[in-house]
């Protein structure tokens, strides 16, 4: 159990950075990035700079919810399996989940080369 407790404090320091990032993103007047090589987005290349940051910054701050609920619900039931099952495939899920998710961002919000503001 001791070590169950101080893998969830990890967890959590962890996922506190991503909801950090999501915090962070929420507050940004730039366009912010997703992480992916991306080059960086002038103001002018985004339909919404607003909406673009809010929408990344919930991805994130959920992305950081999922992984401690994640690790805290087997935690609570005393459950080691259930806990490795469920971080993994909050952890891969999520990542692929919030790829998925940029890239509708990216459709929805990057203005074409010919409309961009210069």
């Amino acid at each position: 159990m001791t070590e169950m407790v101080i893998a969830f404090i990890i967890v959590c320091l962890v996922a506190m950075v991503m909801i950090g990032i999501g915090i962070g993103s929420l507050r940004s007047n730039k366009p912010v990035r997703f992480y992916t090589g991306d080059k960086p987005l002038l103001p002018g290349e985004v339909k919404d700079v607003k909406k673009w940051n809010r929408k990344h910054g919930w991805m994130w701050i959920i992305f950081g919810s999922i992984m401690i609920a994640a690790f805290a619900i087997p935690l609570v039931l005393n459950n080691e399996k259930l806990m490795g099952i469920l971080y993994m495939m909050s952890v891969f899920g999520g990542l692929v989940g919030m790829m998925g998710y940029h890239g509708y961002l990216k459709k929805r919000f990057i203005l074409e080369k010919d409309n961009r503001k210069i």
